[in-house]
């Protein structure tokens, strides 16, 4: 969070400059949320792809809309902000994947109704602001419509890091998170730091039943060892639901009838482990995500909270391997 005034895009080109690169502005796409009149919007909003000067993707700065503590979300939008809401899940997710600009939203807006022929209708029967307007397919059919961004929104930022070597971490995450520290970003009260580990070695029927039932076992033991700072309402245990699921099912089994049956489940993201993105053939994130911890920008802290969750996955898995041999 930053400090009243600030903004994501600022630190964003500071990220740039320190790594003598470009930033690309682009929007975020959020699951899709009912409205009150039925129909499930995909929000989508600001997003700055920071690069380096090879043109490499290095991090990503994004709203996380789970954050609302201190905000005054009352204040108007800053002039050439905005936000798309989507009915169709599939523009939605294209927006996000494949639409950026080397300038403003405005041009990435452009862009996507370049691409898929929309045209800009009427204003919001809601506001008066003559930016926000409805976006219409060629076949007069209304798939999206740009609204505005509550300014102090800006303040909030979800630093997403590419894939970092176990030898690179310390240096590479120190000269980040001092950079956000020197511009004010700090960390907010109802924030998360979320670790995304390769799935891989978890698409394993013995390994994911251990790692689920290890953590059920553990659970409070852990959370009390290694004491996240405050309470959230963002992490959770797993449902009995799984845990019954998984009591059936044979370590035998093998994982993509394990994997059927568990993504069936109604599994939240908002679990101490995120474990759709092991189970689900096609996801947006196909990493197993550890949430328990609370938010930090101190580096040192990051990197110890993340040894301690390798070192309980490293133990849930020689013991899985261990069963089996």
């Amino acid at each position: 969070m930053g400090p009243p005034g600030s903004r994501r895009e600022t630190l964003a080109g500071a990220f740039a400059r320190l790594l003598r690169g470009s930033v690309e502005i682009g929007f975020k796409c959020f699951e899709g949320r009912r409205s009150p009149d039925g129909p499930v919007v995909y929000e989508l909003t600001p997003s700055y792809r920071v690069r380096d000067a090879r043109g490499t993707w290095q991090l990503t700065l994004d709203d996380d809309l789970s954050i609302t503590h201190t905000l005054d979300l009352s204040r108007p939008t800053r002039r050439g902000q905005l936000r798309l809401l989507s009915l169709e899940p599939s523009l939605a997710w294209f927006l996000e994947r494949r639409i950026v600009s080397p300038t403003t939203l405005e041009d990435a807006v452009k862009r996507f109704a370049a691409v898929f022929g929309l045209t800009q209708g009427r204003k919001l029967e809601s506001t008066t602001d003559p930016d926000e307007r409805i976006l219409f397919d060629p076949y007069g059919n209304h798939v999206a419509a740009r609204t505005s961004y509550p300014r102090d929104r800006e303040r909030v930022v979800e630093i997403i890091t590419r894939p970092l070597r176990r030898g690179e971490r310390a240096a590479v995450l120190t000269r980040w998170l001092d950079l956000a520290n020197d511009h004010g970003f700090s960390p907010p009260d109802d924030g998360a730091l979320q670790f995304h580990f390769d799935r891989a070695p978890w698409r394993d029927t013995r390994r994911l039943k251990a790692l689920v039932t290890t953590w059920n076992r553990q659970r409070e033991r852990h959370l009390r060892r290694w004491q996240p700072r405050q309470e959230s309402r963002w992490r959770g245990p797993f449902p009995p639901e799984l845990l019954r699921t998984l009591a059936r099912v044979p370590k035998t089994m093998p994982f993509r009838t394990l994997a059927r049956r568990v993504a069936a489940l109604p599994l939240a993201k908002t679990l101490d482990w995120n474990i759709r993105g092991v189970v689900l053939t096609r996801t947006r994130t196909p990493t197993l995500e550890a949430r328990f911890w609370n938010s930090t920008t101190h580096p040192a802290l990051v990197l110890e909270s993340l040894a301690l969750t390798e070192e309980f996955l490293r133990g849930v898995a020689q013991r899985a391997d261990a069963a089996r041999a």
